[in-house]
Protein backbone atom coordinates (compact mmCIF):
# COMPACT_ATOMS: atom_id res chain seq x y z
CA UNK A 1 0.00 0.00 0.00
CA UNK A 2 0.95 3.80 -0.14
CA UNK A 3 3.38 4.45 2.64
CA UNK A 4 1.58 6.27 5.47
CA UNK A 5 3.01 10.25 5.75
CA UNK A 6 3.64 10.44 9.33
CA UNK A 7 3.17 13.72 10.73
CA UNK A 8 1.98 15.59 14.20
CA UNK A 9 -1.09 16.20 13.30
CA UNK A 10 -1.64 12.14 12.53
CA UNK A 11 -0.08 11.26 15.55
CA UNK A 12 -1.90 13.34 17.86
CA UNK A 13 -5.27 12.30 15.89
CA UNK A 14 -4.28 8.40 16.89
CA UNK A 15 -2.97 9.34 20.48
CA UNK A 16 -6.74 10.62 20.98
CA UNK A 17 -8.24 7.41 20.56
CA UNK A 18 -7.99 4.09 22.39
CA UNK A 19 -8.53 1.94 19.68
CA UNK A 20 -6.21 3.50 17.28
CA UNK A 21 -3.53 3.86 19.71
CA UNK A 22 -3.95 0.36 20.66
CA UNK A 23 -3.91 -0.68 17.37
CA UNK A 24 -0.71 1.29 16.11
CA UNK A 25 0.79 0.59 19.61
CA UNK A 26 0.95 -3.26 18.21
CA UNK A 27 1.40 -2.45 14.47
CA UNK A 28 4.97 -2.29 13.48
CA UNK A 29 5.15 0.75 10.91
CA UNK A 30 7.85 4.20 10.68
CA UNK A 31 5.93 5.62 13.81
CA UNK A 32 6.97 3.35 17.39
CA UNK A 33 3.64 4.51 19.36
CA UNK A 34 5.14 2.52 22.28
CA UNK A 35 7.63 5.75 22.50
CA UNK A 36 5.33 8.06 23.21
CA UNK A 37 6.25 10.54 26.73
CA UNK A 38 2.64 12.20 27.20
CA UNK A 39 -0.84 9.59 27.30
CA UNK A 40 -3.90 12.12 27.78
CA UNK A 41 -7.53 10.50 27.99
CA UNK A 42 -10.09 13.03 27.10
CA UNK A 43 -14.16 12.25 27.25
CA UNK A 44 -13.80 10.54 23.55
CA UNK A 45 -10.94 8.55 23.85
CA UNK A 46 -12.74 5.43 24.53
CA UNK A 47 -15.95 4.70 22.77
CA UNK A 48 -17.15 1.66 25.21
CA UNK A 49 -16.28 0.07 28.59
CA UNK A 50 -14.73 -2.70 26.49
CA UNK A 51 -11.87 -0.69 25.35
CA UNK A 52 -10.67 0.23 28.77
CA UNK A 53 -9.64 -3.81 29.54
CA UNK A 54 -8.01 -3.89 25.82
CA UNK A 55 -5.75 -0.67 25.70
CA UNK A 56 -4.85 -1.12 29.49
CA UNK A 57 -3.38 -4.37 28.56
CA UNK A 58 -0.83 -2.40 26.26
CA UNK A 59 -0.08 -0.08 28.85
CA UNK A 60 3.12 -1.92 29.86
CA UNK A 61 4.51 -1.46 26.29
CA UNK A 62 4.65 2.39 27.02
CA UNK A 63 8.21 1.99 28.33
CA UNK A 64 9.05 5.95 27.57
CA UNK A 65 6.24 7.41 29.41
CA UNK A 66 6.41 10.02 31.61
CA UNK A 67 3.41 12.29 31.41
CA UNK A 68 -0.44 11.03 32.31
CA UNK A 69 -3.32 13.18 31.89
CA UNK A 70 -7.14 12.03 32.81
CA UNK A 71 -8.97 14.88 31.13
CA UNK A 72 -12.20 12.75 30.73
CA UNK A 73 -13.94 13.44 34.04
CA UNK A 74 -15.96 11.00 35.70
CA UNK A 75 -17.43 9.41 32.77
CA UNK A 76 -14.63 6.43 32.63
CA UNK A 77 -13.06 4.14 35.15
CA UNK A 78 -9.68 6.51 35.94
CA UNK A 79 -9.11 3.66 38.29
CA UNK A 80 -8.73 0.57 36.18
CA UNK A 81 -6.12 2.66 34.20
CA UNK A 82 -4.23 3.85 37.10
CA UNK A 83 -3.80 0.66 37.81
CA UNK A 84 -2.84 -0.54 34.56
CA UNK A 85 -0.30 2.68 34.35
CA UNK A 86 1.34 0.78 37.51
CA UNK A 87 3.56 -1.25 34.82
CA UNK A 88 5.30 2.00 33.59
CA UNK A 89 6.98 3.39 36.87
CA UNK A 90 8.87 5.65 35.29
CA UNK A 91 6.08 7.94 35.35
CA UNK A 92 6.95 11.75 36.76
CA UNK A 93 3.75 13.68 36.13
CA UNK A 94 0.03 12.66 37.14
CA UNK A 95 -2.69 14.88 36.29
CA UNK A 96 -6.43 13.72 37.84
CA UNK A 97 -9.04 16.41 37.24
CA UNK A 98 -12.60 16.26 38.29
CA UNK A 99 -12.73 13.13 37.95
CA UNK A 100 -15.05 12.21 41.85
CA UNK A 101 -12.76 10.42 43.55
CA UNK A 102 -13.30 10.56 47.12
CA UNK A 103 -10.01 8.66 48.41
CA UNK A 104 -6.78 9.07 47.32
CA UNK A 105 -6.12 6.61 44.38
CA UNK A 106 -3.52 3.50 45.87
CA UNK A 107 -2.17 2.74 42.28
CA UNK A 108 -0.53 6.49 42.92
CA UNK A 109 2.06 4.97 45.31
CA UNK A 110 3.58 3.11 42.56
CA UNK A 111 5.09 5.81 40.89
CA UNK A 112 8.47 6.38 43.09
CA UNK A 113 9.83 9.08 40.30
CA UNK A 114 6.69 11.67 40.61
CA UNK A 115 7.57 14.99 40.18
CA UNK A 116 3.88 16.37 39.39
CA UNK A 117 1.01 15.45 41.07
CA UNK A 118 -2.67 17.45 40.11
CA UNK A 119 -5.67 15.71 41.83
CA UNK A 120 -7.69 18.90 41.51
CA UNK A 121 -11.41 19.26 41.15
CA UNK A 122 -11.97 16.03 42.99
CA UNK A 123 -13.78 14.84 46.48
CA UNK A 124 -10.55 14.15 48.48
CA UNK A 125 -11.11 15.07 52.27
CA UNK A 126 -7.48 13.50 53.54
CA UNK A 127 -4.33 12.68 52.54
CA UNK A 128 -2.41 9.57 53.36
CA UNK A 129 0.73 9.17 55.12
CA UNK A 130 2.17 7.22 52.24
CA UNK A 131 2.48 10.92 50.20
CA UNK A 132 5.43 11.03 52.27
CA UNK A 133 7.54 8.68 50.11
CA UNK A 134 7.35 11.28 46.97
CA UNK A 135 10.55 13.12 48.26
CA UNK A 136 10.79 14.34 44.63
CA UNK A 137 7.75 15.83 44.04
CA UNK A 138 7.79 19.63 43.38
CA UNK A 139 4.33 20.36 42.67
CA UNK A 140 1.23 19.81 44.58
CA UNK A 141 -2.50 20.45 42.98
CA UNK A 142 -5.46 19.69 46.00
CA UNK A 143 -7.46 22.91 45.12
CA UNK A 144 -10.92 22.15 44.86
CA UNK A 145 -11.24 19.21 46.94
CA UNK A 146 -13.20 18.39 50.72
CA UNK A 147 -10.05 19.11 52.72
CA UNK A 148 -10.51 21.25 56.13
CA UNK A 149 -7.25 21.09 57.28
CA UNK A 150 -3.44 21.18 55.39
CA UNK A 151 -2.50 17.34 55.74
CA UNK A 152 0.53 17.42 57.83
CA UNK A 153 2.66 14.76 55.81
CA UNK A 154 2.89 17.36 52.87
CA UNK A 155 5.67 19.24 55.65
CA UNK A 156 7.89 16.34 55.01
CA UNK A 157 7.84 16.78 51.17
CA UNK A 158 11.34 18.91 51.26
CA UNK A 159 11.67 19.50 47.32
CA UNK A 160 8.15 21.18 47.03
CA UNK A 161 7.84 24.35 45.30
CA UNK A 162 4.01 24.67 44.34
CA UNK A 163 1.43 23.54 47.13
CA UNK A 164 -2.13 24.50 45.62
CA UNK A 165 -4.84 24.17 48.60
CA UNK A 166 -7.07 26.51 47.32
CA UNK A 167 -11.06 26.09 47.13
CA UNK A 168 -11.13 23.85 49.93
CA UNK A 169 -13.20 23.96 52.95
CA UNK A 170 -9.85 24.57 55.32
CA UNK A 171 -10.56 25.53 58.89
CA UNK A 172 -7.12 25.46 60.29
CA UNK A 173 -3.69 25.98 59.03
CA UNK A 174 -0.32 25.90 60.79
CA UNK A 175 2.71 28.12 59.50
CA UNK A 176 5.34 26.78 61.58
CA UNK A 177 5.02 22.99 60.04
CA UNK A 178 4.78 24.70 56.46
CA UNK A 179 8.19 26.52 57.35
CA UNK A 180 9.87 23.21 56.98
CA UNK A 181 9.26 23.46 53.30
CA UNK A 182 12.28 25.21 52.50
CA UNK A 183 12.15 25.36 48.55
CA UNK A 184 8.07 26.43 48.64
CA UNK A 185 7.55 28.97 46.09
CA UNK A 186 4.10 29.25 45.35
CA UNK A 187 1.21 28.84 48.22
CA UNK A 188 -2.00 29.32 46.76
CA UNK A 189 -4.35 29.24 49.84
CA UNK A 190 -8.27 29.74 50.34
CA UNK A 191 -8.64 33.50 50.77
CA UNK A 192 -10.03 33.39 54.45
CA UNK A 193 -6.93 31.15 55.57
CA UNK A 194 -4.38 33.48 53.29
CA UNK A 195 -5.85 36.71 55.37
CA UNK A 196 -5.98 34.91 58.62
CA UNK A 197 -2.59 33.54 58.65
CA UNK A 198 -1.09 36.22 56.44
CA UNK A 199 1.75 37.22 58.76
CA UNK A 200 2.86 33.92 59.84
CA UNK A 201 2.90 32.60 56.47
CA UNK A 202 5.54 35.65 55.72
CA UNK A 203 7.62 35.06 58.69
CA UNK A 204 8.34 31.05 58.50
CA UNK A 205 8.02 31.02 54.57
CA UNK A 206 10.09 33.33 53.24
CA UNK A 207 10.70 32.35 50.17
CA UNK A 208 7.07 32.25 49.18
CA UNK A 209 6.06 34.95 46.33
CA UNK A 210 3.26 36.92 48.07
CA UNK A 211 3.11 39.37 45.40
CA UNK A 212 1.72 37.12 43.21
CA UNK A 213 -2.08 37.03 42.44
CA UNK A 214 -3.20 34.43 44.57
CA UNK A 215 -2.06 36.88 47.93
CA UNK A 216 -4.11 40.19 46.02
CA UNK A 217 -6.25 40.28 49.50
CA UNK A 218 -7.49 43.50 49.37
CA UNK A 219 -7.73 45.80 52.07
Amino acid sequence: GIPIQWNESLVSSICRSASKLSFWIEEKSGYDFTKIDELVIGPRFFTKYAQIDTFSSLLDKLEQLRIFKWEAGPYWNVLKVLNSLSSCPQIEEIYIKKAKINFFPQAIFSFNKLKKLDLSYNQLIEVPEELEQFQDLIHLHLEGNRLSRCPRVISRLKRLELLDLRENPLKILNPKILGRLYKLKDLPLPPNIATHYYSELQQWLPDVDFKSQYWQLGD
